[in-house]
């Protein structure tokens, strides 16, 4: 059994002293802004995402990892359920012998099943693609029914840690979210619901008609699922007539000016130049008269705020694009107006998400409730091409979410699941990266703060925290691969300071770097592709030229690399094409 070494700083004398038996270290001893590593356990076996249960005061993490490779070598012995105790600082297995099977369908199906062993004993089984490996936080604590409750495979089910059973609660799938995974769930106790958002993956087959921003609800009492309405009336409609106009008469535009920069609009039944020119001129005159309308309206500060910011970048980025655009229609330059217009929708979508009626879709975010200022935090999270770092607050009284930008809030450059909790006494959420840093976010004041501490045994992959009110103790499951940390942390939360501008409410997002397997590109692609794309109607056309004079080069017979300045990313299928012309 490994043993930690726990470094401890106080009153200007450094030392080093060695715990007890990593496995069962006197947690209640810890230092204060002091990691303490209580176990490091090399056969983990279980996916990050832990829930305090008061009855057992303890931490349940939920789920197999990753049992067998795919050559059926056995990677671990962990099974299904184990709960940490803060007190001992112990883990102990939940699930009887009886249960201990690998109960998990196979990639190719998609909606849970429920089976029974043959002593009894009964339990989930989920699909390869969304067994507890893909749970993420899609899971919380019900005070109604003292158990965890989980949404995973289209199934609804809970799990007893006191009795420690599972129980299908028996909704169909047909009256259920979709089918999503790597979402997560919080309680809210002034509606006694369950709220869930976010994930994705869906394995639907109405997959297409997802709402990605859909926010639902779960009630205990009725055993029922329904989508919440999480907006005003004026928020939903401003969000879907701007949504209506990027994907109707600007996606229009975009096409014809595409074919007209390459050249094929006669080949493609698309307009001629001047054609467009009077397309763009009108959407413009349409959504400078929708920024009319949007300025001033509002049920509150927030949302008159919110139209106030639409209404700013229609008047000063959509529209002077578009008249770019038009002007350079009427001088046949397809490639000028395709640049104008390419970042009018760049800008317009940036408009739609000033009267967001929720996040933007996500994977691995965390869901915390803050009882006190009756307010669900959320922050970050995986957008697949990109990380965000961006706060939302969800009022329980009004059913409302809010998009919170603090003065600073922590970077999210590389780690895609963070550990968030609530510290009921100190009545903050607490947050911790990937890289052991610690925040706090006061919702009270709507602003975060970074802490100083120390001794965090990083590396991770994916991360779980939850808070233990007896203790007065954060515990933290890091895990990679099947490799699995245990440490505890007493947070000084009057010793936290607002940090410097590591980051600000303008970077929000971050690409995430060499996005595409075995790529050394950019994670903005697109972005990249359109800065290497020609910028007038001229160039392009000296570019075919070039272009034919080296294909007037290639030998027969034999590869030839063609070079460029910007490759292709890592893929998985290709494809190649054949030029009759030879």
């Amino acid at each position: 059994m490994k043993r930690a070494i726990l470094f401890t700083i106080s009153a200007g004398l450094i030392g080093a002293t060695v715990s007890a038996d990593a496995s069962g270290a006197d947690t209640t001893q810890a230092q204060t802004n002091q990691w303490a590593l209580v176990e490091d356990a090399a056969d983990g076996g279980t996916s990050a995402g832990l829930v305090y249960v008061p009855e057992s005061k303890g931490m349940l993490l939920w789920g197999i990892r990753a049992r067998k490779d795919w050559r059926g070598r056995v990677l671990s012995q962990r099974y299904w359920a184990e709960l940490f105790a803060p007190a001992s600082g112990e883990w102990s297995e939940l699930v009887p012998d009886a249960g201990r099977v690998e109960v998990f369908q196979g990639r190719g199906t998609w909606e849970g099943k429920w089976v029974k062993h043959e002593s009894g004993y009964e339990m989930p089984a989920l699909p390869g693609c969304n067994r507890a490996y893909w749970h993420a936080n899609q899971f919380c604590y019900v005070p109604e029914l003292k158990k965890v409750f989980y949404y995973q495979g289209g199934m609804t089910f809970t799990y007893d840690p006191v009795a420690r059973e599972f129980a299908n609660v028996e909704i169909p799938i047909e009256q259920s979210p979709p089918d999503v995974m790597l979402g997560s769930m919080a309680w809210d106790p002034v509606n006694r619901q369950v709220i869930l958002f976010g994930g994705g993956y869906v394995h639907q087959a109405d997959w297409h008609t997802w709402d990605k921003r859909g926010t639902w609800a779960y009630d205990p009492a009725g055993n029922s699922w329904r989508k919440l309405t999480t907006g005003s009336r004026e928020m939903c409609a401003a969000f879907e007539q701007l949504d209506t106009s990027i994907k109707g008469p600007l996606r229009d535009l975009w096409g014809g000016c595409r074919a007209a920069a390459f050249e094929y609009a006669d080949q493609s039944g698309g307009k001629k130049a001047i054609d467009l020119s009077t397309d763009a001129v009108a959407l413009g005159q349409e959504l400078q008269a929708t920024a009319d309308e949007l300025a001033g309206q509002g049920t509150d500060r927030y949302e008159r705020s919110r139209f106030g910011a639409a209404s700013e970048v229609l008047r000063e980025r959509v529209c002077p694009k578009l008249v770019e655009a038009a002007d350079a229609l009427k001088i046949d330059d397809g490639w000028k107006a395709f640049h104008a217009v390419q970042s009018a929708c760049n800008s317009l979508i940036d408009a739609r998400e000033a009267v967001a009626v929720a996040p933007r879709p996500r994977h691995y975010a965390r869901l915390v409730t803050d009882p006190v200022n009756k307010l669900i935090v959320l922050w970050g999270g995986d957008g697949e091409d990109r990380f965000f770092a961006d706060t939302w607050l969800f009022d329980l009284a009004k059913g409302r979410w809010e998009h919170c930008r603090p003065d600073v809030h922590p970077a999210n450059v590389g780690s895609a699941m963070v550990a968030m909790d609530y510290d009921s006494k100190k009545k903050v959420v607490v947050l911790v990266r990937q890289a052991g840093d610690v925040w706090t976010f006061d919702a009270k004041d709507r602003q975060w703060h970074k802490l100083a501490v120390a001794g965090f045994q990083g590396g991770a992959t994916f991360m779980g925290m939850e808070y233990d009110p007896a203790s007065d103790l954060h515990v933290l499951v890091a895990m990679k691969g099947q490799e699995r940390k245990t440490q505890t942390l007493r947070p000084d939360v009057a010793s936290a300071e607002v940090a410097d501008a590591e980051s600000s409410p303008g970077t929000e997002e971050a690409w995430r770097p060499g996005y595409g397997a075995g790529s050394g590109h950019p994670g903005d692609k697109v972005g990249r592709t359109w800065q290497l794309l020609p910028k007038t109607q001229s160039e392009f056309r000296q570019r075919v030229v070039d272009t034919k004079k080296f294909l007037d080069t290639v030998p027969a017979n034999e590869w030839t690399r063609v070079p460029n300045s910007y490759g292709g990313f890592g893929r998985a299928y290709g494809s190649f094409c054949y030029k009759p012309e030879g």
